[in-house]
Formats: C-alpha cells, structure tokens, sequence
C-alpha cells in the first residue's frame, strides 16, 4: 500500500497500513469500551479512563484516540511503525478482554495479569518492536542515537498527554 502523506504546517501526517491496523485495533477498543460501559458489564481498570467515564462516556472516544492514535501518524517511519503496531496490538487485546467481559462476565485478562501487566507488556513489546524496526533499516550510530531519542520523547510526549486527561479528572471531581 502506498503512504497517503498530508502536510500540515510542515508537518507531516502518513497514513499507511500500520496506522490503518491502529485506527481499526483503537476503534475496536472504542467500540468494546463503550459497549461494556454502557451495558454495565463491569468496571474500567483504566483509573484515568473509569474517572473520565464518571463525567461522561462521551471521553471514551476521545481519550483512547487522543492517547493511542491521533498523534502516531506524524511520526517518521520506524517509530510510525513501531507505535502503530504496539498501540494496535494491546487494543485489540483490551477490546477481546472487553468482549470477554460483555459475553461471559470475565475479563480473563485484566482479572489474570491487571492493568499495570498490561502496561508493562505494551512497555516491552514496542521496545522489541523498535529494536526490530532499527536492526532492519541499517541506520548509522548517528541515525540510530536519533531514532532513540525521537523515541524517547515520544513515550514522554504520550505519558504528558495521559497527564493532561488526569488533570481534567482532578478538576473536574
């Protein structure tokens, strides 16, 4: 599949099959979020995302997108594609813990491991991921001292946006 690439502002908002696989993975953690949510099928383990839900449901969309995908596409390639699989991949795992949960009453997932196992498993396969993605693309030390960085501060970019969200749920309860 050829990369749609929109500028905006010099930046730079590709559209490939990693971010397609995000955007499907996150809708289906929407979608799985909302529907346990709103048949009352259990309880949000996210604590930033069961203090949103509290004002309204209407922050499911927007914290999970705002969180795990909106901002994935403006970056370059490798970490584009490292996040985008990362981020796919523990959506759909939450959004068939989530379908356990409505079908037959178990979150057999976040009842095993929890919510903090969850995180570090996110943590561990996206540094896997990159690690893949740095071996194969055969980049200098310079490039490949860059590329860490850039990651770096992306995970901190994302950690400041969850920030963001916990300080609308300390305001506003």
């Amino acid at each position: 599949m050829k990369p749609v690439r929109i500028n905006i502002y010099k930046l730079t908002y590709t559209i490939d099959l990693p971010v397609i696989l995000l955007f499907v993975a996150v809708s289906l953690d929407i979608i799985s979020t909302t529907l346990f949510v709103g048949l009352d099928a259990g309880v949000e383990k996210n604590p930033i995302l069961a203090r949103l839900i509290d004002i309204s449901i209407w922050f499911i969309p927007v914290y999970l997108l705002a969180t795990d995908a909106l901002f994935i596409p403006f970056l370059s390639g490798i970490l584009r594609k490292t996040f985008s699989y990362a981020f796919a991949l523990i959506s759909v795992v939450l959004a068939v813990n989530n379908f356990s949960l409505i079908l037959s009453g178990s979150a057999f997932l976040i009842d095993t491991v929890g919510f903090n196992g969850i995180v570090i498993f996110l943590i561990l396969f996206g540094l896997v991921t990159f690690a893949y993605f740095l071996k194969q693309a055969n980049l200098d030390r310079k490039e490949v001292l860059f590329s860490y960085l850039k990651f770096i501060l992306f995970i901190l970019f994302v950690l400041f946006v969850h920030s963001l969200f916990f300080a609308i749920t300390w305001l506003m309860l």
